[in-house]
């Protein structure tokens, strides 16, 4: 094994080159090292996409955790691993480069044709060449289905809802079309050839089947020229021909003959066969000949009929032909699924359906972007947690967990009365069926800045999209301890020590952007406290917006408590609009209400998932913002036009488990030649797997990837990889580093001597000083794609 190292120092001002370090190590040059070379991976952003954790310190400046956001925001859009579906072969999506596919989309307003310039094979342009010699130019499209894709069980009642291609209805088609921009006159068309949808033509010799409305076509599978007398052998045949005159021939075929004049079409001994031509004349030394298309079906074209295939009628098909001053000027065929001989009323994902007249176009439902449950959609559950209380859980913007209750019974009196027993004595009625904002049975969630807040009471702060719920554990405001302790509720977080000023009694901490906050000990009794950034709603990891507005506002829904999430958000990705231009994100309103003396489940319960909009009546909707279906006999699916997903459980106690993608869901339905096969793009798990941790807590992300961002005098885990159990501060980091003030480092190393996994890459990101550290995260944001290995260093030294 070859053993590498690569040391990269930037000395006196010259700045490192790594594509030239890379081509240098292309070239051959050895160095020692204890780390493989077959270890080298990209330094930024490969491997944290994998899966990383970016550690700050906690006693760092609050730039260093808005810098420790930043890579995590970049790190989170590339791991989502989203790739663009594959195709090999002739096959395009039904979308346009600023339109994708939604659910409930028709798809012919999305686009309504194909052309050549689609599939620039089965629909090139053609020409021929009419009896006369003039050359005649055509052109093929495929008008795109007029029907939509939805999610339901199918008329086939499946087990499990479906994302499927609605075609259970007469009126859902699509068409093939041969347009001549000059009209033609087909009855000068007579054994001329044409090749459409992929196949090889030949028009009928008889000029009574070449009119305005009827167009006959034999296809040109297999050639055949018999001269008279002669035995030849085609794919495994033996075929003869004696000619009688110049417009007859017995034709023998593997031992059976019948005698038939020019242009019949048929079966010889079970072989289809076509009699293009015959060439008998009376003149001694003569050629005389049978030209043959051996396995040739016939196509017969009459405007208003079924197309016909050799002698049977294709059910589900309709021909049109279109006249101008008695010329035919386009031959369109319909195709209706449902009327197919073998109906097909629904492609559910990866079906596909062959055209049933051509057979060399296919029609392919291949995937919905993200799937239903990817692991790249934000994931929230939302439940009952005890008999008067109900919990949520849900990541944010910064990466935190959160599982904890958050609604609780309301003591408002509304519609239904109770006789109560409880401590606040015998006898008492309330009336419980509503909810408010709270943990437990005592401690409420402040949601508003003039909202005080009791020790063990919970607040929720908002700066844009970086939303925290944090619970107070202490208040001292006396004279001699002037101090809160409160800590975010999200995973991993540790408690925040507030000190306030005297005489206001006011004290600020930092948020997850790397914003401030003010808290206020409110009154003279020093024992509650209001805050600056205290909001009404949180922010999922991906946008979408969770309002509590309504949780406890009784005079608003006066029989229940709502919950609503909101689709389409200022921080989700981006503006999403159908294609009439209707915007797809709306409001999912979940119910909550409590039962004292009702109900056999919990007392609190959900009472019901509703998105805004209209439902899909049967499922067969297109108009409509979002289906269900029932799952067995409790359980209910949805599906909104956006393409959040959530699943409404269980029977007495029901939850809801709801995936949100950042992206509305789009549809990728395909249509190519029917050798076409197309490999669904994909949406990797990494983006939920790129977390932000203070130094404290790396014990908690040791199997990932680490970037650490802050220097060793701020952040422990920096100090571990500069060889250090002890902070490293002002000339003990320089002499380490040879880093000063108005410089910084980005170094990587083995993950293990950082405290994490060997094998692991950790890359600490370091300035001299806070304002340095900042300058050392951009730079870390712009190298990319660069392969190194996983020891190596840039050092940005002193400017002078």
């Amino acid at each position: 094994m070859t053993i590498m190292i690569i040391e990269r120092r930037l000395i006196k001002k010259k700045m490192i080159n790594f594509k030239k370090v890379a081509s240098i190590l292309a070239g051959g040059v050895m160095l020692a090292s204890t780390i493989s070379f077959a270890a080298a991976a990209n330094l930024y952003p490969k491997p944290f996409t994998d899966g990383a954790a970016i550690v700050y310190g906690t006693n760092a400046a609050s730039s260093d955790m808005a810098g420790a956001i930043d890579i995590y925001d970049q790190l989170k859009t590339r791991a989502t691993g989203t790739t663009d579906a594959s195709v090999s072969g002739e096959a395009k999506a039904v979308e346009t480069s600023s339109q994708p596919l939604y659910l409930g989309d028709f798809m012919n307003t999305t686009k309504s044709t194909f052309s050549k310039d689609q599939l620039p094979t089965v629909l090139a342009d053609g020409s021929l060449t009419d009896d006369d010699g003039t050359e005649l130019d055509y052109e093929q499209k495929i008008e795109v289905p007029n029907t939509f894709n939805v999610y339901s069980d199918t008329s086939d009642n499946l087990a499990t809802p479906v994302v499927n291609t609605y075609l259970d209805s007469t009126k859902y088609l699509y068409s093939l079309k041969v347009i001549f921009p000059t009209a033609v006159n087909t009855t000068k068309l007579t054994d001329e050839s044409i090749k459409i949808f992929g196949k090889d033509y030949v028009f009928t010799g008889s000029v009574a089947d070449l009119t305005t409305a009827k167009v006959v076509l034999f296809e040109k599978a297999t050639p055949v020229m018999v001269n008279d007398g002669e035995t030849v052998t085609v794919e495994g045949h033996t075929i003869s021909a004696a000619v009688e005159d110049a417009n007859t021939a017995s034709i023998t075929v593997d031992g059976v003959t019948d005698s038939h004049d020019e242009g019949w079409s048929g079966k010889i001994n079970g072989v289809d066969m076509y009699i293009k031509n015959i060439v008998g004349p009376n003149v001694a030394g003569t050629s005389r000949y049978a030209e043959l298309y051996l396995n040739s079906n016939k196509i017969i074209l009459q405007n208003g009929e079924d197309v016909t295939l050799g002698s049977t009628s294709i059910d589900g098909t309709n021909v049109t032909l279109a006249t101008s001053g008695g010329k035919v000027s386009e031959i369109k065929i319909n195709i209706y699924p449902k009327d197919l001989d073998t109906a097909i009323k629904y492609l559910k994902l990866g079906d596909s359906m062959t055209d049933p007249v051509f057979g060399t176009i296919k029609l392919d439902l291949v995937s919905i972007t993200p799937d239903l449950e990817a692991d790249s959609r934000d994931y929230l559950l939302i439940k009952p947690s005890g008999e008067k209380t109900a919990s949520i859980k849900f990541t944010n913007k910064a990466g935190k967990a959160y599982d904890m209750d958050f609604l609780e019974v309301s003591n408002i009196k509304l519609n239904s009365s109770y006789s109560s027993n409880d401590s606040t004595g015998p006898g008492q009625t309330y009336d419980y069926n509503a909810t408010a904002l709270g943990v437990g049975e005592e401690y409420d969630i402040a949601i508003a800045t003039t909202e005080n807040v009791s020790e063990n009471g919970y607040f929720i702060t908002c700066s844009n999209e970086y939303t925290q719920i944090w619970r107070v554990n202490s208040i001292k405001a006396t004279a001699t301890t002037k101090e809160v302790k409160i800590k975010d509720q999200g995973s991993g977080s540790d408690a925040v020590t507030v000190s306030l000023s005297h005489p206001a009694m006011s004290g600020t901490f930092s948020l997850a952007d790397g914003s401030s906050a003010t808290l206020y000990v409110a009154g003279n009794t020093n024992t509650t406290l209001n805050v600056s950034a205290a909001c009404n709603y949180l922010y999922t990891d991906k946008g979408a917006k969770i309002h509590l507005a309504y949780a406890d506002n009784y005079a608003t829904n006066s029989t229940s408590s709502q919950v609503i999430i909101e689709e389409e958000t200022a921080y989700n990705g981006g503006a999403f609009k159908d294609n009439l231009a209707a915007t797809l994100g709306q409001n999912i309103t979940l119910q909550f209400a409590y039962e004292k003396d009702t109900r056999s489940g919990k007392d609190m319960e959900l009472k019901s998932i509703t998105p805004s909009g209209t439902q899909g009546t049967d499922g067969y909707t297109a108009s409509a913002d979002w289906w269900s279906d029932d799952v067995g006999d409790y359980d209910y699916y949805y599906l909104t036009t956006y393409g959040t997903f959530a699943k409404r459980t269980g029977d007495t106690d029901k939850q809801v488990e709801i995936w949100y993608p950042e992206d509305a869901m789009s549809v990728g339905f395909y249509i190519g030649e029917v050798s076409s096969e197309i490999t669904p793009g994909s949406t990797g798990s990494a983006g939920g797997q790129i977390s932000i941790v203070k130094d404290s807590e790396v014990s908690t992300v040791a199997s990932k990837n680490l970037i650490v961002v802050g220097g060793s005098c701020v952040n422990t885990v920096a100090a571990k990889i500069l060889g250090s159990d002890a902070p490293l501060c002002g000339a003990d980091f320089s002499t380490v580093t040879e880093v000063g003030a108005g410089g910084y480092i980005i170094k990587t190393v083995d993950a293990a001597t950082a405290g994490g996994t060997a094998g692991k890459v950790a890359m600490l990101v370091a300035g001299y000083n806070a304002a340095d550290t900042t300058n050392a995260v951009k730079r870390a944001m712009v190298i990319d794609g660069v392969k190194t290995d996983v020891s190596s260093e840039e050092i940005f030294p002193v400017v002078a």
